[in-house]
């Protein structure tokens, strides 16, 4: 815009909040409360769409800037919401490290992240909730992470209104990973909500969900959703509430993609549904009990028929309603086809101002390439960013938010801040058209991919591993990768071919990313690859073996002290036939085997560690196991058997509960087997009982598995024992081979 027309406007500008030079335009508000409606004239930026459209945001109010990375004080953060009235810029970018968890409490506040420099703005280590009404937040990050005791969402707030996120990313929660609902004229788009903690440090044990969405006059679209089991989103269930969800991509969820919406009113349209990895049930939707629903024009990626026919991808329970026609909302969606919000999506979701950070590109590949997996912590896909504080060289004497030499090519006074509120025939104030004027750094992402080993190699413990990337650069060239195992960098290499050195490894399992960081500074992960190294020796008097065809092999290793046996294993046994890592004796006539529990690695919940006697290595062999299933919120002895070959699996479960370690007995009279559990390994308790008729040699040992379940993804559960004896229930002692 030339300096002869901004000059022109300014002669006629208005303020647009006469009263906020005082107190907040809102009073202290309860779920029941009124708040002001939205301005029916200016949307809250270019762009700005749905229910929270004509949110004002801090539109006419001060300016603070942010010039601290600190948790709090003053410049911080923290300091810069605790009042409303404003629009919050920053001068400084980077890592703000929460020491506790970060309340938004101003109403009528803009959130401006794209004025940070270098890589923008990521918050981590608490949860962030907004507590204030009419708020505009844009480009930022938040990305909780599990360094802190906290059983909370990444992002949330509710009962409040006018409320528009655009262009940031949630990652890494315990509970949700965004959850904004119970509140009015909301829009959450152009976002990426991603990266859920499955088995982290909720009381429940597994979540990983994406979020609960919804409230009056809600809107979302064009986000992406991935790798999050469930709730992605689940809308919420109340009477009056109407859901518009639009041009979205949902990616790799678990075992629902969405659900929820009780007495409420949905649209579901014109959204991109992508299998991946992880995912179990290929459906839409939850069609719930007095929920209105219309969905049409949804994609599913790989199940034509489920496009065709998108109401054939529901699960319908009784009186729901099928709408004929969308629910109408005063503020419609534009609309494109699921292919083309695709596209879109993958372009330009998220904090793309200043750049895409390195962990959002990830998840854009993981989406295009169809890789990628569910986490149970930060530290499996490369860890917390590692990101130098940057402080910005903007000059702005006055300041206003607006650059010294911005404000005099567009003919306003860099020594008066007052300016910034002047408003064009748009309503938009000039600070408003800088901070919706800012460029990216013109950069595209680069792209990493480890190409050795492979995924789920399993190596010798202090052999050496070379790890390998490959990279591309549309647009520029890769100048630097940087190696990551378990959420640390150990290593870079700055010439190709990219590679570092892995020297002794030690046991256990690995996570490992690569980071290609290109000549502009602009970055990407590569999706991880896992890396289990396990110690070799004599496990006399143990044979071991795989029942069935795991996706990893499975192994056992002995420990330093007589009875100490660690089981790896992917895999689960259930069902016709099992697949499993079994440590074993041969063993004639009766007998019992006991063993300490010592640990359980939570690849799912129920992921198995116990005992078993089994008739022969073959999957769909009868057997009777005593197996204790993880589940954080207290471990059973759950017996298991099967009564012949190719038979389903038989469970007896108790209600008593307990927490490892914990002691386990099962034992053999005949063809009766009863199993036992214990605290201290001298009280036992009987907690099953049945009758399977096995040869009398029969197989006798350790057994673990992981849980596996419908989808194409294998883990591996490292089970650890001690106190470990088989002995025969008589004097004599059973025989072994």
């Amino acid at each position: 815009m030339k300096a002869a027309k901004w000059l022109k406007q300014m002669l006629v500008f208005t303020m647009l909040f006469t009263g906020m030079s005082g107190g907040g335009a809102y009073a202290e508000e309860n779920p029941e409360s009124p708040a002001p409606a939205n301005s029916p004239q200016t949307p809250a930026f270019p762009g700005a769409e749905g229910g929270g459209k004509y949110t004002t945001g801090g539109r006419g109010g001060e300016v603070y800037e942010v010039t601290t990375l600190a948790d709090s004080g003053p410049g911080s953060l923290r300091d810069a919401v605790s009042a409303g009235n404003r629009t919050v810029v920053f001068k400084v970018g980077g890592v703000i490290q929460l020491k506790s968890p970060l309340k938004i409490l101003g109403d009528n506040l803009t959130i401006a992240g794209q004025t940070a420099p270098g890589d923008g703005i990521t918050v981590i280590g608490y949860p962030t909730t907004f507590d204030g009404n009419n708020l505009i937040i844009r480009y930022m990050r938040f990305r909780l992470g599990d360094m802190n005791e906290t059983e909370a969402d990444s992002f949330g707030g509710r009962y409040k209104k006018d409320i528009i996120i655009d262009h940031s990313s949630f990652s890494w929660s315990v509970d949700e990973v965004l959850s904004p609902y119970g509140n009015e004229n909301v829009t959450v788009q152009w976002s990426i909500i991603a990266d859920a903690m499955h088995i982290s440090r909720h009381v429940k044990g597994r979540h990983g969900y994406g979020g609960i969405w919804g409230g009056k006059n809600t809107s979302f679209h064009h986000n992406l959703i991935a790798h999050n089991s469930s709730r992605n989103p689940a809308f919420d269930s109340t009477a009056g509430n109407s859901h518009d969800f639009r041009n979205n991509v949902v990616y790799n969820w678990g075992f629902f993609a969405s659900y929820g919406g009780k007495g409420a009113v949905t649209n579901i349209i014109n959204n991109y549904y992508k299998p991946g990895p992880e995912t179990e049930v290929v459906r839409f939707m939850n069609a719930e009990s007095t929920g209105s629903y219309f969905i049409d024009g949804n994609v599913m990626d790989g199940y034509p028929e489920y496009t065709q026919d998108n109401w054939s991808g529901v699960h319908k329970y009784p009186n729901y309603v099928k709408l004929e026609t969308p629910a109408s909302f005063a503020n419609p969606l534009p609309t494109e086809s699921a292919e083309e919000a695709y596209e879109a999506v993958m372009q330009s979701a998220g904090p793309t101002l200043p750049k895409r950070d390195a962990v959002d590109a990830r998840i854009i590949q993981d989406v295009i390439h169809r890789t990628g997996m569910h986490i149970n912590s930060q530290n499996e896909v490369g860890g917390y960013p590692l990101v130098e504080p940057v402080v910005s060289t903007i000059e702005d004497d006055d300041q206003d938010g607006m650059p010294n030499d911005w404000e005099i090519s567009h003919g306003l006074d860099p020594k008066d801040p007052s300016d910034r509120n002047m408003t064009n025939n748009e309503g938009f104030t000039n600070l408003e058209l800088y901070l919706n004027s800012i460029p990216g750094n013109g950069s595209a992402n680069p792209s990493a991919v480890i190409t050795a080993p492979a995924n789920n190699t399993v190596v010798k413990a202090g052999s050496n591993v070379t790890i390998e990337a490959s990279v591309s650069d549309e647009d520029g060239s890769v100048t630097k990768v940087e190696f990551y195992r378990n959420g640390e960098k150990v290593g870079e290499d700055e010439s190709m071919p990219f590679r570092y050195q892995w020297t002794d490894v030690a046991d256990g399992t690995h996570y490992w990313a690569a980071k290609a960081i290109d000549d502009t500074g602009t970055m990407a992960f590569s999706t991880s690859v896992i890396v289990h190294t396990n110690t070799k020796g004599s496990i006399r008097p143990w044979k071991s073996a795989d029942v069935g065809s795991p996706g990893i092999p499975g192994h056992t290793q002995l420990g330093g002290a007589p009875g100490e046996v660690t089981v790896k294993s992917a895999g689960d046994i259930g069902g016709t036939k099992d697949v499993f890592h079994f440590a074993y004796q041969k063993v004639k006539g009766d007998a019992e085997i006991v063993a300490r529990i010592e640990s359980i690695t939570p690849t799912n919940e129920e992921a198995e560690a116990g005992i078993m006697f089994r008739e022969s290595l073959k999957e769909d062999a009868p057997f009777v196991s005593l197996v204790v299933p993880y589940i954080r919120t207290g471990k059973r002895g759950v017996t298991l058997s099967r009564a012949e070959e190719g038979g389903e699996v038989v469970r007896i479960q108790p209600e008593q509960e307990f927490q490892l370690p914990y002691w386990i007995k099962l034992v053999r009279k005949d063809n009766q087997f009863t199993s036992f559990v214990s605290q201290d390994g001298t009280s036992w308790t009987t907690v099953g009982n049945v009758q399977v008729d096995l040869p009398k040699q029969v197989y006798v040992g350790l057994v673990a598995d992981a849980a596996k379940v419908n989808n194409e993804t294998w883990k591996y559960n490292t089970s650890t024992f001690s106190n470990v004896n088989i002995s025969a229930k008589t004097g004599i002692g059973p025989k072994a081979e």
